[in-house]
């Protein structure tokens, strides 16, 4: 990550948001069936908020010129 800023001057959030979203479904299979059903919304939930912040963001970048 640092050297990509100093390579860029930009802070690349894209990498760390897709590997988070990528821990949470591991952390979901590995739990199987012994999953509490209200622990499996909230971590559903967590990877939607994720996934919205990526898009806004890339929404953001493209409306920026």
């Amino acid at each position: 990550m640092t050297a990509a800023y100093y390579s860029s001057h930009e802070v690349p959030i894209k990498l760390p948001i897709f590997m988070a979203i990528t821990g949470i479904i591991r952390l979901i299979i590995l739990q199987g069936k012994e999953l509490n059903s209200t622990n499996l919304i909230y971590e559903a939930g967590s990877i939607f908020l994720l996934a919205a912040s990526y898009e806004l963001l890339r929404w953001f970048r493209s409306k920026d010129p």
